[in-house]
């Protein structure tokens, strides 16, 4: 157990680099994952795995969408502000944001140039399209109005 988390951190640390024209893979085919997230997470499209997902794969950058963000991307509402359709657009951006601002992405440019940084999602070699809705599902389940007294 300790080993599948000891790899679980490390691959999360590896696709949160930075990259350049020069590292993007040619071969676009999604390859299976090398996290075996399945024995350690039961995937059912559901917030509940959504959350475990977000925990590993993105808490690192983003800060949770029931939580401030101080310093990280703010990840509430988000869906409000994507381009649509909202879930292909986020399913996309988390696969390869660098991919969609090279082609032109006017969202994903700005994006960029707000961040003011290097970071790309490159996610698309180690979550599988069915983990990136799950994720998506915990951001809209979380990313309700807060209700003022």
């Amino acid at each position: 157990m300790t080993n599948r988390l000891i790899i679980l951190l490390l691959v999360s640390l590896v696709s949160c680099v930075p990259h350049s024209d020069s590292t993007i893979p040619n071969n676009t085919q999604e390859t299976p994952s090398t996290i075996e997230t399945t024995t350690i997470i039961s995937v059912t499209g559901s917030a509940d795995s959504g959350k475990a997902l977000f925990k590993i794969h993105c808490r690192l950058c983003h800060a949770p969408p029931d939580q401030n963000p101080c310093n990280r991307p703010g990840l509430r509402f988000v869906f409000d502000r994507l381009p649509n359709p909202a879930d292909e657009y986020f399913k996309n951006f988390v696969r390869d944001s660098y991919k969609l601002k090279k082609e032109g992405d006017p969202y994903a440019k700005k994006l960029d140039a707000e961040s003011h940084n290097d970071y790309e999602h490159n996610f698309k070699d180690s979550i599988s399209d069915k983990y990136i809705m799950d994720i998506f599902a915990y951001i809209k389940n979380e990313s309700k109005p807060v209700v003022m007294p």
